[in-house]
């Protein structure tokens, strides 16, 4: 298994997550259950916000982040990155 930075920014307005903002937490907390989120937090500034997934391959990880409400629903636009943690 590898860890996957997935970086979600915000693509409209602040206001227009709030109706998923729920779908977008339970979502997070049920990968966090199943052990394919290592952690994740919203960026201070109301832009986005970033995570931590753990799966098998990059197409995994990348179906985890498509899978987010906040992407299902355009409200935010993603990018991955395998990380390699040294510390």
């Amino acid at each position: 298994m590898s860890e996957y930075i997935v970086t979600s920014n915000l693509i409209g307005s602040y206001e227009s997550l709030a109706p998923y903002r729920e779908d977008h937490l339970n979502y997070l907390t049920r990968l966090k259950n199943s052990g394919n989120l290592q952690m994740g937090g919203r960026f201070t500034d109301g832009k986005g916000g970033l995570y931590i997934v753990i799966a098998s391959s990059d197409e995994e990880a990348e179906a985890l982040a498509k899978g987010d409400p906040y992407h299902v629903n355009n409200l935010r636009e993603f990018t991955i990155r395998q990380w390699e943690r040294k510390i």
